[in-house]
């Protein structure tokens, strides 16, 4: 929650500050952005089904090449193209990450696991400016462009270690017998 919020925050700021619209055409880009967020977690149950535990790396790597867009665009529709394009990628994690919760949790405890997850979504988003500006403030960049380059930093590095957890994830499968043909 952390780097939606970040766009959220960022977006509008970056458009005024830099002379490529108004506030108002920033806010509809992020409406456009909760519409494709809406659109991923729609497709989040059929998308799963072919991807499975890549289904983490995809949403991370999308979300570092909107963020991508975002950073490097000069113009307001490619500033919004980038975050429709993070709000679609990004969309998945969430989907994602309850299942895997549900699915690793102690029989009988998912729901528990599942409200934990949630719970941490609510701290990550109420503490996120914070977070933000104290992590501008410490690497040198208080302009929202470069915050905006820190998120993508982070991004990059969260898809790094969502692939290695697939990597791992079909590794250990492909490794663990079968027991149900033993049976």
């Amino acid at each position: 929650m952390l780097l939606p919020n970040l766009i959220g925050m960022k977006l509008p700021s970056m458009v005024t500050e830099e002379n490529l619209g108004t506030a108002a055409t920033a806010t509809l880009g992020l409406a456009g952005m909760g519409l494709t967020q809406m659109f991923g977690s729609g497709l989040y149950g059929f998308i799963e089904r072919f991807l499975k535990a890549w289904i983490l790396p995809l949403a991370f790597i999308g979300g570092s090449l909107g963020i991508l867009i975002i950073y490097t665009a000069n113009q307001l529709p490619m500033v919004i193209a980038g975050a429709l394009a993070f709000g679609f990628f990004v969309s998945m994690a969430a989907p994602y990450l309850l299942t895997l919760a549900a699915d690793v949790a102690p029989l009988g405890s998912a729901n528990l696991a599942s409200a934990v997850v949630l719970l941490g979504v609510n701290v990550a988003t109420f503490i996120a400016p914070t977070f933000w500006n104290t992590l501008g403030k410490l690497v040198g960049a208080t302009d929202p462009r470069s915050i905006i380059s820190d998120g993508m930093v982070l991004m990059v590095l969260m898809a790094v270690m969502s692939i290695l957890y697939a990597i791992k994830q079909k590794n250990s499968h492909a490794t663990t017998p079968d027991v149900s043909e033993e049976i």
